[in-house]
């Protein structure tokens, strides 16, 4: 008996067009809709039948004994009502409302043969539809503002359906109740469930403000939301900024086959909150530390630690804020996320954030051969220049134990925007035949500076060049062990079978049953176009690796290769930068700055190492 939530405007036209429809396929369900008058419509010489908004046992086959079959027909096989009121006379006993008068049905009573004049000014409760008339007759029929068709709760395709219920106002920061029920025929998340608003929190996760938000959830009691390990957290990303809604689920590919101990989870799902369809989500793990996600030794004081730039920070000090170490122009900002600080006083909260930034400060950075899981490390490296998102260093997780150990670098997380999904900063791996220059590269085209030079400083440290030719040979190329573009490919065509129900939903307009998301050129073509990027990539990334582990060190500035910098420097680059190169020009060594591009400013940088020389 649900006729809450969200509803949206139709005509009794497109309404009984619908229902048709629906008939024809065997569907009954969808949100719940507002219905307006309408211009006159041809109704069937069928029995007329009241559908209650109570749902549940009466069998199919009862209800064709008393209906002749129609009732069959609308609900389709596989589906039961109960409570079903139904009647062998007509509503419309006098005229057939052949004027122009409008009229509503009445609220809860119906008898054989009753008039709808009758009921004018009733309150409507419930969907009455499929009205019996004489053959040929035409009756024109309007409906008040509050009627509305309820929502039927059952599975909507052939991932799981999630139905969330709150009354709470929800926000980023602050948990609100929630009623949960699960429609989970395959068992991809542990079958049928249903809990009440004691026994789910949920916030937002990110942007309060997204028209398709992703949500945060909190069980009180831990379940395995992905069918497998039981937790009391999770996440309901909407991946919104992803037109084909499988990059997330595709990274959790990367992550195993490159050999990270965690990376966040995926199952996809039909999401409705407040009887509103939301459109496809995926069910992930939250990145915290516990067992069987993120965990070294001890859950309560292992460190958390997400490296990032200042535009990552929550710097709010209502209590709502990130415990934070501030960075600099030569240190990235370190977000504590666990410990978590709602559990320490603030004494505690101070002491952990000049204990972690001592650690990274004067410690790991000045060190990371020695300080950093090297093995966690190379692959984290790695693989971020495979996924190559522009804002790609911004956001980088790191753990360990809080008394000894080694760092180390992951899981992989939020990668809606990685595999080239930026048009504001396209990948350019035109450079791919041209020795020095790294264009494509995540330390010269990822937004934060710090992190970019961090990476161009390991690049002249042997073991650096070492761990990563050797792992990129492991995964790529004719003595790979593991095929790591293929294992990716093969995984992306999968995906898209996997999400191919849903996503017709997600991407039908709320006329039709869907969430009314739209997507720009085919859906086909944009997993197609991830498909391309892979091949590319790693292609590219082949070149560049095998370049830049075999190549000597750097001398910046030293423009044309020979060993001295002087002015000879300072015309070659001045040539290079009015689009006349020299086949003795060397970019890495003249890009002073590292920004990708040769102009003035490296031209002056190259001329005050030789003003200032000795």
């Amino acid at each position: 008996g649900r006729t809450n939530g969200s509803m949206r405007r139709v005509t009794a036209c497109s309404l009984a067009a619908r229902w048709q429809q629906r008939a024809k396929h065997g569907r009954t369900n969808g949100s719940m809709r507002r219905v307006t008058a309408c211009t006159p419509f041809p109704c069937f010489s069928l029995t007329s039948l009241f559908i209650s908004a109570k749902i549940g046992k009466q069998s199919e086959k009862s209800i064709q004994d008393h209906s002749g079959g129609f009732m069959g027909k609308i609900i389709g096989e596989g589906i039961t009502f109960d409570n079903i009121h139904y009647f062998y006379g007509s509503l419309f006993t006098a005229s057939y409302l052949t004027t122009s008068t409008d009229y509503q049905f009445a609220s809860d009573v119906y008898t054989e043969g009753e008039t709808l004049s009758h009921f004018t000014s009733a309150e409507i409760k419930g969907a009455r539809a499929f009205i019996r008339v004489t053959n040929g007759s035409t009756p024109k029929i309007s409906f008040g503002d509050d009627v509305i068709v309820p929502v039927v709760h059952q599975q909507l395709t052939d991932v799981p359906t999630i139905y969330l219920n709150t009354n709470s106002t929800l926000d980023a920061d602050n948990w609100g109740t929630a009623s949960i029920e699960v429609f989970d025929k395959n068992n991809m998340i542990g079958g049928n469930f249903t809990l009440d608003n004691t026994g789910l929190s949920i916030k937002y996760k990110g942007s309060a403000t997204a028209e398709k938000p992703s949500y945060r959830l909190k069980f009180t009691a831990k379940r395995a939301f992905l069918g497998t390990s039981n937790y009391k957290q999770w996440v309901l990303e909407a991946n919104d900024d992803d037109p084909t809604m499988l990059r997330n689920a595709l990274t959790k590919e990367l992550g195993d086959q490159m050999g990270f101990a965690f990376t966040p989870g995926y199952q996809f799902a039909d999401v409705y909150v407040n009887d509103k369809y939301m459109g496809t989500y995926q069910i992930t793990d939250r990145v915290k530390v516990e067992s069987g996600r993120v965990l070294v030794s001890d859950k309560d004081t292992d460190w958390l630690v997400e490296i990032a730039s200042s535009g990552e920070v929550d710097t709010r000090t209502d209590g709502n804020g990130d415990l934070y170490v501030a960075g600099d122009t030569n240190t990235p900002y370190l977000i504590i996320k666990n410990p978590d600080k709602d559990d320490l006083t603030t004494d505690q909260q101070t002491a952990l954030a000049n204990e972690v930034g001592t650690y990274f400060n004067t410690t790991f950075w000045n060190n990371i051969k020695d300080n950093v899981d090297q093995t966690s490390f190379i692959n984290w490296y790695i693989s971020t220049e495979i996924l190559a998102a522009y804002k790609q260093l911004s956001s980088t997780y790191t753990y360990k134990s809080a008394t000894d150990g080694k760092l180390f670098f992951g899981p992989l997380s939020g990668n809606e925007k990685a595999y080239d999904n930026n048009s504001k900063y396209p990948m350019d791996m035109t450079d791919l035949n041209t020795n020095g220059s790294y264009n494509g590269m995540i330390f010269t085209r990822a937004d934060y500076g710090v992190m970019r030079n961090k990476l161009q400083d390991l690049w002249k440290e042997d073991w650096f060049k070492e761990a990563v030719l050797a792992k990129w040979n492991s995964i790529y190329g004719v003595n790979a062990s593991t095929d790591v573009k293929a294992a990716l490919k093969s995984k992306l065509t999968a995906l898209s079978s996997e999400i191919a129900q849903t996503k017709a939903y997600n991407y039908k307009t709320t006329a039709e049953g869907g969430a009314g998301w739209t997507l720009e050129g085919s859906y086909d073509d944009q997993v197609s176009a991830i498909s391309t990027y892979i091949d590319n990539r790693f292609a590219y990334l082949d070149k560049k690796f095998n370049e830049l582990a075999n190549a000597e060190d750097i001398l910046m500035g030293d423009a044309n290769g020979d060993g001295l910098i002087n002015i000879t420097d300072i015309v070659i680059t001045v040539d290079y930068s009015l689009s006349n190169p020299s086949e003795a020009f060397h970019f890495k060594n003249a890009d002073m700055n590292g920004d990708g591009q040769i102009n003035i400013t490296d031209v002056v940088q190259i001329t005050d190492i030789i003003l200032n020389a000795d």
